[in-house]
């Protein structure tokens, strides 16, 4: 016997809203974001020129992760849309 008036039901059907707006962040990142365009990001208290190489390809875990090299250093960095301050310009592989 419970006592919520939940139901298994509810909790399949907001793990399902979990999981398509995870994929649609997914799909927003790729699209503001494409494959070769430059961005300023911050990292602590840095902010680094980065040209965006990859995006996260899992949706269930860092859906609005990124991947860039350090336009000075070619270290690959791994980040999070939110910490882009600015993109300079988009240029296509």
């Amino acid at each position: 016997m419970s006592l919520s008036r939940y139901t298994h039901q509810d909790l399949v059907q907001a793990d399902n809203a979990i999981k398509e707006a995870q994929i649609s962040l997914q799909c927003l990142v790729r699209d503001v974001y494409p494959v070769g365009t430059e961005v300023s990001v911050k990292f602590g208290r840095y902010l680094v020129r980065v040209k965006i190489s990859d995006h996260g390809r899992a949706y269930w875990s860092g859906a609005g992760d990124l991947f860039g090299v350090n336009v000075q250093t070619g270290k690959v960095r791994r980040f999070h849309y939110g910490q882009i301050v600015s993109t300079s310009r988009v240029t296509h592989p």
